[in-house]
């Protein structure tokens, strides 16, 4: 019977509980993004023209840095896309052609801009990292 109440959620812990999860998801992310780019510095040697990378990294290197631009757009549209719907409505109440605090619906299409960001950020860093691991098990055991 206890195990029932602490289980007890509604409707509006569940999306907290999925936005914990994402935000997680997406900080890790960045953070593994950040750490292929120091993995690839490491293996970066020096010659006359400057730094050289070894041609097997430029492509993983390319993918970490689609990552963290994908994060960087994920976060910047999602800033517009939210500034432009307040305002919107914000205006609409201000007119008084809409009632404050009537329950608002946000078009699919909205949320859906900002999961493809968070799902093709994701999706860059783990081809980044199948590439990344790749190059370091055949220097490793080579």
């Amino acid at each position: 019977m206890a195990v029932q109440e602490v289980n007890k959620k509604t409707i509006d812990d569940y999306k907290d509980d999925y936005l914990y999860y994402t935000g997680k998801t997406s900080e890790l992310n960045r953070n593994l993004a950040f750490a292929g780019v120091a993995i690839i510095w490491i293996f970066k040697t020096t010659s006359e023209s400057g730094f050289v990378i070894p041609k097997e990294l430029i492509s993983p290197l390319i993918w970490l840095v689609i990552s963290l631009s994908l994060d960087l757009f994920q976060y910047l549209c999602g800033g517009l896309i939210w500034l432009i719907f307040y305002r919107y409505y914000e205006n609409m109440i201000n007119n008084k052609k809409r009632k404050p605090n009537k329950d608002l619906k946000a078009h699919p299409i909205l949320p859906g801009v900002l999961h493809f960001f968070y799902w093709s950020k994701i999706v860059a860093n783990l081809i980044a990292y199948y590439l990344l691991l790749s190059f370091l098990f055949k220097e490793l055991f080579h």
